[in-house]
């Protein structure tokens, strides 16, 4: 039983990554290279952003398809769709459609911090969901452990406020920029934002020590364990 849980573990995390992949293919890459392409064929900004909208809405209606369940994020996203695409259609104005990026952001920023109320908070839930096979070390340290409880909570707010900013940002964006040049800049700005708040968690997680009492105390972020030093070593002596 410990065996097959350990194979399940790389699979599920090897199913992440494809699901992490396929979301940012459908939610960033497509989009954004479909908006242009449209806008090439000569099509007006407003339909351009509007068809450029359909792989998210896509990629939702599958998943829940797929998994057999109505999700709540994935009704929250498809009604953000709607509602922005009917309210640009009704004005004309493709600038409402450029706004629903940060209203969705900033949404999920306000549920994510909101989850600090709840018994274990956002982050450490998609902690344990990225790590399945660490699920009863992270069940013991969250029971056991005050400092490491207070460091997920803590990142949690980091990431919430980090994606409120990062909605502020594109309400800016949507309504003081050219309209043809938000695309491409909220897409950078959404490459920017991720890797910033994965690279401040994970100094983070280095510096209290939270990674060496998940992977061990030999664990390492950069470079190999401890151990495979000391061997290195002792192989270079032996060898003088």
């Amino acid at each position: 039983m410990g065996h097959t849980a350990q194979q399940r573990g790389p699979a599920a995390q090897n199913a992440g990554r494809g699901e992490f992949a396929m979301t940012l293919l459908c939610d960033l890459v497509l989009p954004l290279g479909l908006f242009y392409v449209f806008r090439a064929a000569g099509l007006s900004q407003l339909v351009a952003l509007l068809l450029s909208a359909t792989p998210p809405a896509l990629h939702t209606l599958y998943t829940m398809v797929r998994h057999r369940r109505v999700e709540t994020i994935g009704v929250f996203v498809l009604g953000i769709v709607i509602l922005s695409s009917a309210v640009s259609v009704i004005s004309g104005d493709p600038r409402a459609v450029l706004v629903r990026g940060a209203v969705l952001t900033g949404l999920i920023a306000l549920w994510i911090l909101s989850t600090v109320l709840l018994a274990r908070p956002f982050v450490f839930r998609a902690l344990e969901a990225l790590l399945p096979g660490k699920r009863q070390v992270l069940d013991q340290l969250w029971r056991e452990d005050p400092d490491f409880r207070s460091v997920w909570q803590r990142i949690t707010v980091l990431w919430g406020l980090g994606l409120l900013a990062d909605a502020v940002i594109r309400v800016i964006m949507a309504y003081t920029l050219p309209v043809d040049s938000v695309p491409a800049i909220e897409g950078v700005l959404y490459i920017v934002t991720w890797i910033a708040l994965q690279v401040v968690t994970q100094l983070w997680l280095s510096r209290t020590g939270t990674l060496r009492k998940i992977f061990g105390p030999d664990f390492r972020m950069f470079g190999r364990k401890r151990k495979c030093a000391k061997d290195s070593a002792g192989v270079e002596a032996t060898g003088q």
